[in-house]
């Protein structure tokens, strides 16, 4: 996930250096419309479904609908593994 943010970031006419994770999801963050951000950061979280260093967030998001994340574990801690959470059937 991190390499291909940092690939993305890479290609954009406005590189300053180095920008680091954290900077390059701002950024692409920045060109969403606000709405779009408030909606994707609701999580009411269900449960968690682990097996070995990898897993599932299942939560209910915006809109009425249930979603699952992944997740990975890298060292001690827990990290999302995507930009957004995947959307699941009824």
């Amino acid at each position: 996930m991190v390499v291909g943010l940092e690939r993305m970031a890479a290609l954009s006419p406005q590189r300053h250096g180095d920008p680091g994770c954290p900077k390059v999801i701002a950024a692409l963050v920045a060109a969403l419309p606000r709405r779009t951000v408030r909606e994707g950061a609701e999580a009411d979280v269900g449960s968690l479904r682990l097996n070995g260093n990898r897993g599932f967030l299942l939560y209910h998001g915006a809109r009425s609908s249930d979603y699952a994340m992944p997740v990975v574990k890298e060292g001690k801690m827990w990290k999302v593994a995507a930009l957004a959470g995947a959307p699941l059937a009824r």
